[in-house]
């Protein structure tokens, strides 16, 4: 949900019908004493005056609120915003060893974005490998995102830094097929917070819990229902996914319930293997559709 809850104290609240913040009106205002309200102030930046009316008459006095500096997150559909297999992305055919390429999200990402949430995929590894993602105007950092051995398809969900919506992608060693899918952006006007909650268990196709029983066929799909704990104004999810016992080498896709289904992966597996990743997706009215290729 957007916005952050702001105490304002004063006098004379008893019939207070609105609370404005810069020119923006708080959707939610509850008045818990004639000397204290609280307000939830709209997503913005920098110092702010706060405006309190009741009726039509404007509160008397003035107070400010001063927006903590750091970004919110803002969910987006699934969306392939690179594969270096077909030119998505710019760059046609895989990285050697020691390159790196641009990657440009201003088509997806605004410009005051400070961070972006991608599944990071590495497939057709010619060598043992690790592959960095990090701000393009930054120089290279002594880490990795994905880790590969020769044959290995591995993704890997990643959140970076950007500079002005551009990240670089750097192969280390043989070479490597790049895949990456943007799940969102944070910035310090996007509308959305983070509840966590204590992990929980919201579905296993081997017991039926979620409400599926039996593992998924080819091109088989799910909808998961998750509002026993997310409430319905939720916009993201965080889901850790875990695909076990496939017969073939597929790949999982999961994406809002409403939306159709993207062009996007989030678990790459091959047959007998067990692997997870984390998942960040964007839901409709709290669900969430999996899809399994193969």
């Amino acid at each position: 949900m957007g916005g952050t809850v702001v105490l304002v104290s004063g006098t004379g609240f008893g019939d207070v019908t609105e609370v404005w913040f810069g020119g923006k009106p708080s959707d939610s205002v509850t008045v818990r004493s004639d000397t204290e309200l609280t307000a939830v102030a709209p997503s913005g930046t920098g110092t702010v005056d706060v405006t309190i009316r009741s009726g039509d008459t404007v509160g008397a006095g003035t107070a400010q609120f001063r927006y903590q500096p750091g970004s919110r997150f803002r969910a987006l559909t699934p969306t392939r915003v690179l594969d270096t297999r077909d030119g998505t992305g710019g760059r046609l055919g895989p990285l050697g060893g020691g390159q790196m390429l641009d990657l440009d999200l201003s088509a997806k990402v605004p410009a005051d974005a400070t961070a972006v949430v991608l599944n990071v995929t590495g497939t057709e590894s010619t060598a043992a490998t690790y592959v960095t993602a990090w701000p393009a105007a930054e120089p290279k950092p002594l880490a990795s995102n994905v880790n590969l051995v020769a044959g290995q398809t591995a993704p890997n969900l990643v959140t970076v830094a950007v500079s002005a919506a551009k990240v670089k992608l750097f192969n280390n060693n043989g070479s490597v097929h790049l895949i990456a899918d943007l799940a969102g952006y944070y910035g310090p006007t996007a509308p959305d917070l983070f509840t966590a909650l204590a992990p929980w268990r919201a579905l296993d196709s081997r017991d039926g819990t979620g409400g599926r029983l039996g593992a998924l066929g080819p091109a088989d799909v799910i909808e998961l229902d998750l509002s026993a704990k997310v409430p319905a104004d939720a916009t993201a999810v965080v889901l850790n996914v875990t695909g076990t016992a496939p017969t073939t080498a597929t790949y999982v896709t999961a994406w809002p319930a409403a939306e159709p289904k993207p062009l996007a992966s989030n678990v790459n597996l091959v047959a007998g293997q067990t692997a997870p990743n984390l998942v960040t997706v964007a839901v409709s009215a709290a669900k969430v559709k999996l899809f399994n290729n193969n």
